[in-house]
């Protein structure tokens, strides 16, 4: 046993509750299928996960998917090593609150320690997510090369929109709406 005279501060740690919800839509559960589970590691990193990939996050219980706890050797270290780890941390197929974290963890009065309980409504702090993560990032950079390079596919574009229909045609459709049997079905122009 330890009394309270033992105990030295040493250092500062941070948890974020990664959960299976969406914080552009009010932070409503998003249970499915999660596709890809990637969590950070390194020196005072601990993730507590209750999912892997291929787990199915049901809609009927609590949406906590995992815990991740950071610690440093001062307030500012902590912030900084758990943004890392939030960008490190990767999960697909469902919507969670990751993105919502790195927009909170970069907040410059949360940075500061200057914290109030209506922090969140007061700074808007949903209203700035702009990527659900990472991985979009990449493929929204991905999608820019290869618009820039030229590779994108060109030349003649099908016409998908059906033509009007002829009186014939369409006298022959409602007739055959009709439940008339001798009416033969037009032919398909595409």
């Amino acid at each position: 046993e330890f009394s309270q005279n033992e105990m030295r501060w040493k250092g500062h740690a941070i948890e974020c509750r990664i959960n299976a919800e969406d914080p552009l839509r009010n932070f409503l559960p998003s249970p499915g299928r999660i596709v890809d589970f990637r969590v950070p590691a390194g020196s005072q990193i601990r993730v507590d996960a209750g999912v892997a990939a291929g787990s199915i996050v049901p809609a009927f219980y609590d949406p906590l998917i995992a815990k991740l706890v950071v610690g440093g050797s001062s307030r500012d270290a902590a912030v900084r090593r758990m943004l890392q780890s939030v960008d490190a941390f990767e999960v697909r197929g469902i919507h969670s609150t990751l993105p919502f974290h790195r927009v909170l963890l970069s907040d410059r009065d949360f940075i500061k320690g200057n914290l109030w309980t209506t922090m969140v409504d007061d700074l808007r702090l949903v209203a700035r997510i702009r990527s659900r993560g990472p991985w979009e990032q990449r493929i929204a950079e991905i999608a820019a090369a290869v618009a820039a390079s030229g590779r994108l596919m060109s030349g003649p574009t099908v016409d998908l929109i059906r033509s009007k229909a002829s009186a014939w045609s369409a006298a022959g459709r409602r007739q055959l709406l009709a439940g008339g049997d001798h009416a033969v079905p037009p032919r398909r122009r595409w």
